[in-house]
């Protein structure tokens, strides 16, 4: 046989699971802010300063009474990509439909370590971090503020994929 085939070194599988249980909170005007932090990111991360000893929080915010009166929640039009290729273009179409007409905003923040201002949530211990929670239902996040990630030189949140490659 002449030439050789191309195949792939491996393959990458990606599951989506969701899981959705029903609770009741007390009536609050402001609403609330929930907070789960993980550890850890993966060491081939090259735009933050210590990976490895960089947790995650992500956050959602439920609205009080008077905003959350029968409104729907905006879904995103597309999945996005399960990771982006070294440099290679990319632009994603991140629009959303919202049943309700609402007007729809939206903000680039500064991700956030696993951790607190007050170092409460989860980290990698052998980097010098907070033990991973293990318990689902009692994550030790903790309150606001949070700790936002060290970049490594040449990066920052303004400029995350370094040398001005970032536009929005």
């Amino acid at each position: 046989m002449t030439g050789t085939p191309v195949w792939p070194y491996f393959l990458i599988f990606v599951w989506k699971k969701e899981f959705t249980t029903q609770i009741t909170l007390p009536p609050n005007t402001g609403g609330y802010y929930l907070g789960w932090s993980r550890c850890c990111r993966n060491a081939n991360i090259t735009n933050l300063f210590n990976p490895l000893g960089e947790g995650i929080t992500f956050l959602a915010r439920v609205p009080g009474i008077a905003e959350a009166a029968c409104n729907s929640m905006p879904v995103f039009d597309e999945v996005p990509p399960i990771f982006l290729c070294e440099n290679e273009p990319f632009t994603f179409d991140h629009s959303a439909t919202d049943l309700d007409g609402d007007s729809l905003v939206y903000a680039i923040t500064d991700p956030y370590t696993g951790t607190n201002l007050a170092g409460l949530g989860t980290g990698n211990p052998m980097m010098g971090g907070n033990p991973p929670t293990v318990d689902p239902f009692n994550n030790v996040m903790g309150p606001p503020p949070y700790n936002t990630v060290g970049f490594a030189p040449g990066f920052s949140f303004f400029d995350p994929f370094g040398s001005g490659n970032f536009y929005y």
